[in-house]
């Protein structure tokens, strides 16, 4: 009968452990789904940068810019 009893009160703990560890699968499982839609989202941002950066358009923005800097002190607006 002892032995019945100290099986029984492993097989609660072993239970009791096991739920404890499916809500930690699940709350890692839900963060890792975050963690991916978030590496998604940044992936995209990435490449529409890359595609701006590599456009003309950019490249002529930068060009005018390279160009206003070079200009003298004098010329340049003043921030209040």
């Amino acid at each position: 009968m002892a032995q019945r009893d100290q099986l029984s009160a492993e097989r609660r703990q072993l239970s009791a452990k096991h739920k404890d560890l499916s809500a930690r699968r699940d709350r890692l499982a839900a963060e890792r789904e975050q963690v991916l839609a978030r590496q998604d989202s940044l992936e995209t941002t990435v490449r529409e940068l890359r595609t701006y950066v590599n456009s003309a358009g950019f490249r002529i923005v930068e060009a005018v810019i390279r160009r206003l800097r070079s200009f003298p002190v004098v010329f340049k607006t003043i921030e209040p």
